[in-house]
């Protein structure tokens, strides 16, 4: 699960927050939205550390090293603060720190999947 609920995040200053006439520097927002640029600087991440990683490699580092629980060791809440759902959480909670050396990889070629150690594959002779 990317962040994407109720995310703080910079907000132009030109765009009045809800029915409100002042407008501020930062806004509570949610949605796919605030969860991609967060997915996306992680998948940069991990690519800039593992540069001969396939998207595939990439994606499974992410998937494979996300949390079921959140920062304090909870379980994820869903926006009405009960118990998320396995649907609602999809992978989990992701973890850039972990997502750069995730010990091992899947690939898919095809249908198919085959584990990788995940430091055989970071670097080609």
């Amino acid at each position: 699960m990317a962040p994407g609920l109720n995310i703080l995040a910079a907000w132009p200053t030109m765009v009045p927050v809800d029915s409100d006439t002042e407008s501020y520097n930062y806004n509570v927002a949610s949605g796919t939205a605030m969860a991609t640029p967060h997915v996306t600087g992680i998948a940069a991440l991990v690519k800039k550390v593992n540069p001969y990683w396939s998207p595939s490699a990439v994606n499974s580092a992410i998937m494979t090293t996300s949390s079921a629980v959140d920062n304090a060791g909870h379980p994820i809440m869903d926006e009405e603060h009960r118990k998320a759902s396995s649907y609602s959480i999809g992978a989990c909670h992701v973890d850039g720190a972990k997502a750069v050396d995730p010990g091992f990889v899947t690939t898919s070629a095809s249908a198919n999947t085959a584990p990788t150690s995940a430091r055989s594959s970071a670097r080609r002779p």
